[in-house]
């Protein structure tokens, strides 16, 4: 899998494999259906997610953490939120230390 240095959130985690990403990216019905149940608490001893009663499968969308379509979860994120303001985020991975970056090679590496 190719890594796109786009989809590396501020945080570390890595959108390109975030099933509310893929969902949106291929227009996958069928996912995004089985993603509002399972944020809704329909899967048993998973809980639900926060403010999630009215989600539909319209609200399953995200462009990733670093884009301005971001899933209604994504758009609470203080780690997100903190990077933006300081418009450090574009940055990466030299201003933010012991984040992640993505070698020439393409692997994911931890920064010091």
């Amino acid at each position: 899998m190719a890594i796109n240095p786009n989809l590396i959130s501020p945080c570390g985690l890595y959108c390109g494999v975030c099933a509310i990403y893929i969902a949106a990216r291929d227009n996958n019905i069928k996912l995004k259906e089985r993603l509002v149940n399972l944020y809704k608490g329909g899967a048993p001893d998973k809980g639900t997610l926060p403010n999630s009663d009215k989600l539909s499968i319209e609200d399953i969308h995200c462009g990733g953490c670093l884009s301005d379509d971001l899933f209604m979860h994504c758009q609470q994120c203080e780690i997100r939120s903190c990077t933006r303001a300081s418009k450090k985020d574009r940055n990466r991975p030299d201003s933010l230390p012991g984040f992640w970056s993505v070698g020439i090679s393409g692997k994911i590496a931890a920064t010091s």
